[in-house]
């Protein structure tokens, strides 16, 4: 517990993932925009395909562009659905998670970079002779901004974390004098619980006080240095699976997406969608559960085979109509 965090630890470990913990909020805001936008999207072409074919009536083009509309539609909710009952949550709860995380980190940094013990500090330099101190948002010179930040509807870049651990994580290695410990000379109250150079006295601080939500652990023995949580990615197997870390990492693997298929616009590919053989089968015939065969017919003789190409042309269509200067008696 003597001995002390040298920045090259703390470069690969704590203000890398403080980093990136603080773009989660925006990145998460970011996608489910995106994701709601497409659902506007889409029953804005549903809509304006509803009116396009009414101007259109009687005709083939109708039949296509009514075709689209209610495909669209049905789109559209399916899109609502995933946004409702899937990406909502799970994004909010990665924000959440995220923001909890990011809190235990700052308040480590912030605390650690005050204490020391004679003038001997917790947090070193690259060398392990010399404090790192907080200056312009930056901790001995990497950026490490301990505020709550902004959050916008900016995708931000939090690649480094992922479904697995951090992505170029500290090897957890604890052996004094290494690039994650100073030597023993040097001491910190913070990471041993013993009375002489901790936090206790007389063994009144129990076992199990962690830092930065468990990313440190102050070990039970006095003389022993930090153990600290192996975030690399081979060790996701046999990391504690009810860590905060870990459940970070479970939560960024359903982080929303709005290039989820649920959010796709596939007008253009009816023709290998179930969900359009059904809507075609109710739409034009009024009739369930008719055989992929007939649908194809009943396909072909609205957009003909080229069906990719005719749903472009009749969008096109649709887009560039214009109201007929006199629309229900008026003006």
């Amino acid at each position: 517990g003597k001995f002390r965090v040298k920045k090259t630890s703390l470069q690969a470990g704590m203000l890398k993932q403080q980093r990136y913990l603080r773009n989660i909020p925006s990145d998460v805001a970011a996608n489910l925009k995106a994701g709601a936008t497409q659902v506007k999207k889409m029953i804005l072409d549903s809509t304006r395909a509803t009116i396009y074919s009414q101007l259109q009536k009687g005709s083939k083009e109708a039949d296509r562009a009514i075709t689209i509309s209610a495909y669209m539609l049905g789109a559209a909710l399916r899109a609502v659905s995933h946004l409702e009952s899937t990406d909502i949550i799970n994004g909010v709860d990665l924000a959440a998670k995220a923001g909890y995380l990011k809190g235990h980190i700052d308040e480590f940094l912030n605390v650690a970079e005050k204490v020391s013990q004679s003038t001997e500090h917790c947090l070193l330099d690259t060398a392990g002779t010399a404090a790192a101190t907080f200056a312009a948002k930056a901790l001995a010179g990497e950026p490490c901004d301990t505020t709550l930040g902004e959050t916008t509807a900016t995708k931000k870049t939090t690649a480094k974390l992922t479904t697995k651990g951090h992505t170029g994580a500290a090897n957890p290695s604890n052996d004094a004098g290494d690039q994650h410990q100073a030597a023993s000379t040097y001491n910190c109250r913070l990471f041993s619980k013993g009375n002489t150079d901790g936090l206790g006295k007389t063994g009144s601080v129990q076992n199990g006080i962690t830092w930065a939500a468990g990313y440190y652990r102050v070990p039970t023995t006095a003389d022993d240095p930090l153990q600290i949580l192996n975030l690399q990615e081979s060790a996701a197997g046999t990391r504690d699976q009810n860590s905060e870390w870990q459940k970070l990492f479970a939560a960024i693997a359903k982080k929303p997406d709005d290039g989820h298929s649920n959010y796709a616009n596939n007008s253009k590919t009816m023709d290998s969608d179930p969900e359009a053989t059904e809507l075609l089968s109710k739409v034009l015939l009024n009739e369930k559960g008719k055989s992929s065969t007939d649908i194809k017919k009943m396909r072909e003789d609205i957009f003909t085979a080229e069906l990719a190409s005719v749903v472009d042309r009749t969008f096109a269509n649709i887009h560039n109509e214009k109201l007929p200067a006199k629309v229900a008696g008026i003006e």
